[in-house]
C-alpha cells in the first residue's frame, strides 16, 4: 500500500475534492444548482465536503431526496433536502431524486471546515387554554391591617365570592402581639375558618420573641401560591391580640 495514499472511503475511489474533505483542509463555500422543472431519479451530483446547506434565497424553494456516497450500492435511507436544511457529514457525491416542480430549483451550498447556522423560522400555534402566572413582581391588590383580633376570629383578605377565577398569592406576612406565644396565620377556605388549622394553611407562625411580657409572634411566606376559585383568604390569630401588623400582595385572576 502506498503510504502517501489515504485508504478508500466506503470502497469508493478518491478524488482531489474528497481527499481535501477527508483531511479537513478548509475550503470556501461553493454551490450547485439543480433545476427541478422535470423529474429526476438517481441523478449523481459530483460535489464533496463535510457540510452542506440548502439555500433559502428566493427562487430556491424546491424539495429533493438525496443519498450520500451511493454510487451503485443498495439504496440507503435518503435525506429530504429543502430550504434551510443543513447536514454535517463527510461526502464525496450525492445521488438525488425529485418529482417535477415546474419553475423551482434548489441550491446546495457545500464546504469543508466551514459552517452556517440555519435560521429558525415558522409559526407556533397554541390551541386551548394556557395557564400563566403573572410576573412575581406584579400584583393586582394589596391587603394590610393593624386591627387587633380576638382569639380564633378571622379577618378576610378576600372572600370566596370575590375569587371567581382563582387567585395568586405573592407574599404574605404578619406580626401578632399576644400575652403568650401562640400560632396565627393565613388560611384558604370556602368559608370563614374557626381555628388556625381550619382550612388550607398558606402561612403559620414561624417564630417569636418576648419583650417585657409581650410576645411578638410572626410568620412570612414569599413563595408564589395559586388558590383555587371559590376559596377566600383569611388571617386568624390563635390568641387575643394586643397589637398587630399584617400585609399580603395578591392578584385575583
Amino acid at each position: 500500500m502506498n503510504r502517501n495514499q489515504p485508504p478508500a472511503y466506503n470502497g469508493f475511489e478518491h478524488g482531489a475534492d474528497f481527499d481535501r474533505a477527508r483531511t479537513q483542509i478548509a475550503t470556501p463555500f461553493q454551490y450547485f444548482d439543480i433545476d427541478l422543472t422535470n423529474a429526476g431519479v438517481n441523478i449523481p451530483v459530483e460535489i464533496a465536503g463535510d457540510f452542506l446547506y440548502f439555500d433559502t434565497a428566493s427562487g430556491y424553494e424546491g424539495i429533493i431526496a438525496f443519498e450520500l456516497n451511493n454510487d451503485h450500492a443498495a439504496p440507503m435511507a435518503p435525506f429530504t433536502g429543502r430550504p434551510g436544511f443543513a447536514l454535517n457529514a463527510l461526502f464525496k457525491k450525492l445521488k438525488c431524486s425529485w418529482a417535477a416542480q415546474p419553475g423551482k430549483k434548489v441550491r446546495i451550498m457545500y464546504s469543508t471546515g466551514e459552517r452556517v447556522i440555519p435560521a429558525l423560522t415558522g409559526t407556533l400555534n397554541v390551541t386551548g387554554t394556557v395557564a400563566t402566572l403573572e410576573d412575581p413582581f406584579t400584583y393586582g391588590a394589596s391587603y394590610k391591617s393593624n386591627t387587633a383580633l380576638a382569639a380564633n376570629t378571622p379577618e378576610a383578605v378576600f372572600t370566596p365570592a370575590a375569587n371567581v377565577n382563582g387567585a395568586i398569592i405573592y407574599q404574605c406576612e404578619f406580626q401578632s402581639n399576644t400575652s403568650g406565644f401562640t400560632n396565627g396565620g393565613y388560611l384558604a377556605k370556602s368559608s370563614a375558618p374557626v381555628s388556625v388549622i381550619d382550612g388550607d394553611v398558606i402561612c403559620l407562625t414561624t417564630g417569636g420573641h418576648n419583650t417585657a411580657g409581650v410576645f411578638a409572634n410572626y410568620g412570612k411566606n414569599n413563595k408564589t401560591i395559586k388558590i383555587s376559585a371559590g376559596k377566600g383568604l383569611y388571617f386568624i390569630a390563635g390568641g387575643v391580640e394586643g397589637g398587630a401588623h399584617r400585609s399580603c400582595l395578591y392578584t385575583l385572576l
